[in-house]
């Protein structure tokens, strides 16, 4: 009788752990074939920002005179020149010298505000 339940309960641990090991992959195999299959629609466009993104910092490498970004509409020429000072910092690590070659405002579809209080209320909670 000892022997019986001995093996009932044995059998019950294996039987379970297995499907929790088989469920663990087919999650994983899963969000795998769900990541490729986004990214492979990105590479596209992926490829064509980077382009776009290389044009707006440019490697310059020495040390010719800069020309002074036009700021455009609604960007203050300070926050221009913090943003062509952080770029500069980036470069003074590795001594490549870096220029702004142009600044725009990104366009979102709501406001930082909302977006932020969308983000507090949506997140997990934690401790």
């Amino acid at each position: 009788m000892a022997q019986e339940m001995f093996t009932v309960v044995i059998t019950g641990l294996v039987v379970v752990f297995a499907v929790l090991i088989l469920l663990t992959f087919l999650i994983w195999a899963y969000g795998k074939i769900v990541y490729s299959i986004q990214n492979r629609d990105k590479g596209s466009a992926d490829s064509t920002n980077t382009e776009k993104k290389t044009d707006n910092v440019a490697n310059v490498g020495s040390k010719a005179p800069m020309q002074a970004a036009a700021a455009p509409q609604g960007i203050s020429n300070e926050v221009l020149a913090v943003i062509a000072a952080a770029v500069a910092s980036m470069g003074s690590a590795t001594g490549v010298t870096y220029a702004v070659r142009s600044v725009r405002r990104e366009g979102t579809a709501r406001p930082a505000w909302r977006s932020a209080g969308v983000y507090e209320n949506s997140r997990p909670f934690s401790s």
